[in-house]
């Protein structure tokens, strides 16, 4: 059976995670992302890694509506290749809270 999410953004207790926290992919591959929390969701990435096919105009923070929204990203074709960290946030009580995954979440380009 396919996959159907790249990246999943989940609740577990009191914590907010992503899994998994380490994917890969190759230039031009789409990345799609799942917010399986009842929270809104603030995805960042670093400057010409990512596009929004959703809303090209904010291709480094992707706000994912809550309550199993998706989104699908794609990875840009002149992405160099590395490892990316990115970060995944809510707001609570006015304070950001940082999802994780075993650590930091990493994006992969390969060559």
């Amino acid at each position: 059976m396919p996959k159907q999410y790249d990246i999943y953004i989940i609740e577990v207790g009191s914590e907010y995670r992503v899994r998994p926290a380490t994917v890969a992919f190759s230039r031009g591959d789409p990345c799609k992302v799942r917010n399986v929390t009842n929270k809104i969701m603030v995805l960042g990435f670093p400057a010409n890694l990512i596009e929004d096919t959703a809303n090209p105009a904010t291709n480094e923070v992707v706000t994912l509506q809550g309550n199993q929204k998706n989104t699908t990203l794609k990875i840009r074709a002149g992405a160099a290749a590395g490892a990316y960290s990115y970060f995944v946030f809510t707001t609570e009580n006015g304070k950001p809270v940082f999802a994780s995954g075993e650590s930091d979440p990493i994006i992969i380009v390969d060559d």
